[in-house]
């Protein structure tokens, strides 16, 4: 799987730490146009907990979240577990805690992406109260520390990652990941209690998902860019040249959210702060018609509108998992 692949689903499914999926991906081998507002801006959708987001860095400027109980019991919603970046996910959180992806409830994910390679903090939120021993010797022969009283791990992730794993109370369990050797300054951001709803994130990331983001998305990812996303030039490393890729990273922010329902619904609005871009946008989509969807709409900010009502809204109705397979061949 190229990076280039990653990140058209990253964009369309909720995922992040693309160049992690990259860097690892031998080692992984081996082993409706109106969305919903919220009464109270700020309120995190149904997705994750508003609690559980709240217990991320404030400084994270991407944030994505699961809920893993709606996605397995959809058929429809489960394939999307089977298929990357998900399936990343999947596969290694039993390898990391020990745990079936069946055991947990949600899952919130952020990570601050600039200039620099990025740490991604996991929180993850059990159905059942866990046993920090049992999830700790998941990462033998690595040894269990402690951290403000709680087990923390250190673990590898080959070829050249790092992760650590922290047993954060009875039922959440914290992971942070990286390229390189991981620090705990994630754990030291972490506020000892959830943050209500988006407190502390950066406005426009708190506003857009207030008020883009369905209430009913299992599965969502949003972010939040005060300069162009270093992401566009991991892009670029991999000599991979896609235009709508690289438009999508030029947005400034960008709500993505999946409904369940029997043909799921992939809702997306991009911010791109200028009409030229928002015409460029809207056709590069609509040049990604797909004709076995069940629906697919594209809008566009109204004519003479300001650059803050620049948002291209998408919303496909139907197999969102083979929808996503056909951008590779074009």
């Amino acid at each position: 799987m190229t990076l280039a692949a990653i990140l058209i689903v990253m964009f369309s499914m909720a995922a992040l730490a693309t160049v992690f999926a990259f860097r690892t991906r031998d080692f992984r081998r081996q082993n409706d146009y109106r969305t919903q507002k919220k009464s109270e801006p700020g309120v995190a959708p149904t997705a994750a907990d508003a609690s559980l987001l709240g217990f991320l860095p404030a400084r994270c400027n991407v944030l994505a979240a699961l809920h893993v109980g709606e996605l397995l019991k959809n058929p429809a919603m489960r394939q999307l577990l089977d298929e990357p970046p998900l399936s990343v996910l999947s596969k290694s959180l039993p390898q990391w805690t020990g745990l079936k992806l069946a055991d947990f409830d949600q899952i919130a994910l952020g990570a601050e992406i600039k200039a620099t390679l990025p740490q991604v903090v996991l929180v993850l939120q059990t159905r059942q109260p866990y046993v920090p021993a049992k999830v700790a010797a998941a990462l033998a022969p690595a040894q269990p520390t402690q951290r403000r009283q709680k087990l923390l791990v250190r673990f590898s992730l080959p070829p050249t990652g790092e992760g650590l794993l922290w047993c954060h109370s009875e039922r959440v369990i914290v992971l942070v990941l990286g390229l390189d050797a991981v620090n705990t300054d994630e754990l030291d951001a972490m506020p000892p209690r959830p943050r209500p709803g988006g407190e502390g994130f950066a406005e426009p990331l708190r506003m857009a998902i207030a008020q883009r983001l369905p209430a009913t998305s299992a599965l969502w990812l949003a972010g939040h860019f005060e300069q162009p996303s270093a992401a566009g030039d991991l892009l670029a490393l991999t000599g991979k040249k896609n235009e709508l890729l690289e438009t999508l990273l030029q947005a400034k922010s960008f709500v993505v959210g999946v409904q369940p329902q029997n043909q799921p619904m992939l809702t997306a609005h991009f911010h791109t702060g200028a009409a030229k871009a928002s015409e460029r946008l809207q056709a590069l989509l609509e040049a990604r018609r797909w004709d076995a969807a069940q629906s697919y709409k594209i809008a566009g900010p109204p004519p003479g509108a300001e650059p803050a009502e620049q948002w291209v809204t998408l919303q496909v109705r139907g197999d969102v998992t083979k929808w996503i397979s056909s951008w590779q061949e074009k």
